[in-house]
C-alpha cells in the first residue's frame, strides 16, 4: 500500500502547497476518479489512515537509532508553523500548506515506522519511485512530441462546439510549450523529475547488473535513463530545475571522486558547473523568448525575507 501510495502520488495530487485557483471537488464519481488533482483533505485522509494502518500492524516496530530523527524532523514544520497559525489572516493558505506538510510527516513516519519491521519495504518503495519517474518523464516528452497540440486543439473544438470563448489566460496556458506532464505548473514538475529521475537511472543500472553484459547493459539502460530524465527536464524549460541538476552532477561528483581529487580539479569543476548552468539558463531563454523577470522576483524575495 505505501508503495503504490508513492506511485499514484505525482499522477493525482499533484498541487502546489497553496489556495489552488482550480475546482479541487469534483462534482460526480467519473470526475472524481479522473480529475487530475484531488482535494487536499483526501490526501491527508488516506496517509494517516496507512500510518494508522502501519502502527496496528507492527505496534512494536520503533527502535531508538539514528533513524529515530526521521519522524522529529518531518513534523518539525508543523510544530514551527504554530505560531505564524494563530496570528494568520490567510486561512485557507494556512489550511493548504498544514495538509501538505502533514501529509509529508505521515509519509515520512509511516515508511520509517514499517521499515523498522519490514526489510523489504525501502528497497521496494524505491522502485516504485524509480518507475513513478519513469512514467513521469515518458509524459514531459509525449506532450512536447504532440500532445500539447493535441490538446490545444481539442479544447478549441470544444469551445466551438458549446459557445464558451476561452479566456486569454486559458489560450494563453494552452499555447505553451512547456511540458508539465499531470502537474498545474511546470516547473512543480521539472522539481518532481529532478526529485526521482536520479532514482530511475540508479534502478537502471542496478538493473543492468543482472544482464549477461553488466557494462554494455549499464551504459545502454543507464544512457537511456539518462537522455530520458535529461529530455523531460528540458522540455519543462525550468531553469532552476536545470540549475538544480547541475549542482547536483556537481556534488556527485565531489562525493564519488572527492579524495582523489586535487584543490585544483574541483576550483576547475566549480567554474565548469557555472559555466554550463549559465550557458544552459541562456540557452532557455533564447529559445522559449523569455527573459529573466522570475528570477529576479525570486532574488528579490530572499532579500527581503533576509532584510
Amino acid at each position: 500500500l505505501w508503495c503504490l501510495f508513492l506511485f499514484v502520488l505525482p499522477f493525482r495530487w499533484d498541487y502546489v502547497a497553496t489556495a489552488a485557483e482550480q475546482a479541487i471537488f469534483p462534482l460526480n464519481l467519473p470526475e472524481w476518479l479522473l480529475f487530475t488533482i484531488l482535494p487536499h483533505c483526501l490526501l491527508a485522509a488516506i496517509v494517516g489512515a496507512l500510518l494508522l494502518a502501519s502502527l496496528l500492524r507492527y505496534p512494536n516496530a520503533a527502535r531508538k537509532d539514528a533513524a529515530l530523527c526521521i519522524p522529529i524532523l518531518a513534523f518539525a514544520p508543523l510544530l514551527c508553523g504554530l505560531a505564524g497559525l494563530v496570528h494568520t489572516t490567510e486561512i485557507a493558505y494556512a489550511q493548504n500548506w498544514y495538509w501538505h506538510f502533514f501529509v509529508i510527516a505521515c509519509t515520512a513516519t509511516g515508511l520509517w515506522w514499517t521499515s523498522r519491521a519490514d526489510d523489504k519495504l525501502l528497497p521496494w518503495a524505491f522502485h516504485a519511485l524509480a518507475i513513478g519517474a519513469l512514467f513521469t518523464a515518458l509524459e514531459g516528452w509525449t506532450q512536447h512530441f504532440g500532445g500539447l497540440q493535441a490538446m490545444y486543439e481539442a479544447e478549441l473544438a470544444h469551445a466551438k462546439e458549446t459557445g464558451i470563448a476561452l479566456s486569454e489566460q486559458m489560450m494563453a496556458k494552452f499555447q505553451q510549450t512547456r511540458s508539465f506532464g499531470h502537474f498545474a505548473d511546470p516547473n512543480a514538475y521539472a522539481a518532481q523529475l529532478l526529485l526521482t529521475c536520479p532514482l530511475l537511472i540508479l534502478d537502471a543500472v542496478r538493473l543492468a547488473r543482472r544482464c549477461s553484459s553488466p557494462k554494455t547493459a549499464a551504459w545502454i539502460l543507464g544512457g537511456g535513463a539518462a537522455i530520458l530524465s535529461a529530455g523531460a527536464l528540458f522540455f519543462s524549460g525550468s531553469r532552476g530545475a536545470v540549475l538544480g541538476a547541475v549542482a547536483g552532477v556537481l556534488l556527485a561528483i565531489v562525493f564519488q571522486y572527492g579524495k582523489k581529487l586535487s584543490r585544483t580539479w574541483k576550483c576547475a569543476l566549480a567554474v565548469l558547473a557555472i559555466l554550463c548552468a549559465g550557458a544552459l539558463v541562456l540557452a532557455f531563454n533564447k529559445f522559449s523568448q523569455r527573459k529573466m523577470e522570475t528570477v529576479t522576483v525570486r532574488l528579490e524575495y530572499y532579500q527581503t525575507a533576509t532584510a
